[in-house]
């Protein structure tokens, strides 16, 4: 899921080309990015800039430690 929200956030939140870099159907996004909004329990558009920034400070912080 994760790897999904990243590819949604880096493709401006295109479904279609999150699809394509993640080599998946548009469906296939769409339903994890539902299935995100359910276990947030918040829509992406109201929560989508914290959620992005939680994405990338999880990445710099898996960088530090290795």
């Amino acid at each position: 899921m994760r790897k999904t929200l990243r590819a949604y956030f880096a493709a401006n939140r295109n479904g279609a080309s999150a699809a394509a870099a993640l080599g998946v159907s548009r469906q296939t996004v769409k339903n994890r990015l539902r299935a995100a909004e359910e276990l947030i329990g918040r829509g992406l558009t109201e929560c989508a800039a914290d959620l992005e920034t939680a994405l990338r400070l999880e990445k710099v912080s898996a960088i530090a430690i290795e």
